[in-house]
């Protein structure tokens, strides 16, 4: 009865720390489309690249894999959409830190940034959660240590998004899939301009 309370525990701690994790990235969405002062918006991009991060790196690390092990066609399926909007998102990051602030390209792509998270949040609490709770405790489990590497980072609320390790990773994978990105070091300033 223990081990069963234990492990529902756990599967619950997973599936609310995605909801956080999705929570956070819309309020500070929204924070961002309201803001009126460059300082305040360029920190709040700040906080949303290292949450959004945090959640891509969590998404490919972490939970894409553990999904795998419910291999049904409608799992598959499922996996494929939410990868295409993951691999979207992880696109527009990566241009949005090679744009100055101040420029119309990236308040034109932040938006089209936040459309698509919006969407891609959506369609991660309509089709991802459901799969998840399907997910047995050992592969929740597995989930939840690889998860811990890219989540409790997003509270770095100060961080410089080019600095942090997981953002590097699929800032890497962006560019390399973009083909002609700057490397981190030279994104750098435009993400602090």
């Amino acid at each position: 009865m223990f081990a069963h309370m234990q492990d529902q525990s756990m599967k619950n701690e997973v599936l609310d720390t995605l909801a956080t994790s999705q929570r956070t990235l819309e309020s500070l969405g929204q924070q961002l489309r309201q803001s009126a002062r460059r300082d305040e918006a360029t920190q709040l991009f700040r906080q949303y690249a290292l949450a959004l991060g945090a959640h891509l790196g969590t998404m490919n690390k972490a939970v894409f894999p553990a999904l795998q092990a419910l291999d049904d066609a409608d799992t598959r399926e499922a996996q494929s959409c939410l990868m295409l909007g993951h691999a979207k998102l992880a696109h527009c990051l990566a241009e949005l830190l090679t744009f100055k602030v101040e420029s119309a390209a990236f308040v034109e792509t932040l938006s089209d940034l936040l459309d698509a998270a919006r969407e891609v949040i959506a369609c991660e609490r309509e089709t991802l959660l459901p799969l998840l709770r399907r997910l047995d405790d050992a592969h929740l489990l597995s989930m939840a240590l690889d998860a811990q590497a890219y989540l409790p980072a997003a509270q770095e609320v100060d961080a410089d998004p080019s600095n942090v390790r997981f953002v590097s990773e699929w800032l890497e994978e962006a560019r390399l899939l973009l083909g002609g990105l700057p490397t981190l070091a030279s994104a750098r300033p435009s993400a602090t301009a």
